[in-house]
């Protein structure tokens, strides 16, 4: 594939922000990220990654919330960003997507909290308590509750 090629299929998360604002409900947002998440090579910072995320599920579109945030933690300078951890826990709750809750929240475990945010505690504890709310058996959740000493 050539340079110019690259730079046809490549768009900013800035450019993905301002092209959004034309969008007037969450159906049109849905039609434009699938389109650009096929089609499109995402660029941009962590913090854009981020934003971006927020601001599909200020539109309740959860799943495509937490795709940006793969496609975020699949580049290898962001792939322990804890902003980009946390947030996958908080709308990958929304969506039923607790394998991938589990995954990410496994990973920013790993990172030493001194390096954490205010959303990697916050949404970290959000998704143990939906993960204890899922549990109905007592010995089991007593098993489970060992991540008390997480924190």
């Amino acid at each position: 594939m050539t340079k110019q090629n690259n730079i046809e299929n490549e768009i900013t998360i800035e450019e993905i922000i301002d092209e959004l604002s034309n969008c007037i409900n969450a159906g049109e947002y849905r039609q434009f990220m699938i389109e650009i998440i096929q089609n499109k090579k995402l660029s941009g910072t962590a913090s854009d990654f981020h934003n971006l995320a927020v601001e599909l599920s200020r539109k309740n579109l959860y799943e495509l919330a937490c795709r940006v945030l793969e496609i975020g933690l699949s580049f290898s300078p962001y792939a322990n960003d804890v902003d980009l951890l946390a947030d996958f826990l908080v709308y990958g709750i929304k969506c039923g997507k607790e394998t991938e809750c589990e995954k990410y929240f496994n990973l920013l475990s790993q990172i030493p909290k001194r390096r954490w945010k205010w959303r990697a505690f916050d949404f970290s504890v959000d998704y143990l308590q939906q993960k204890a709310e899922r549990i109905h058996d007592d010995s089991e959740l007593d098993n489970a509750i060992s991540w008390i000493s997480f924190f």
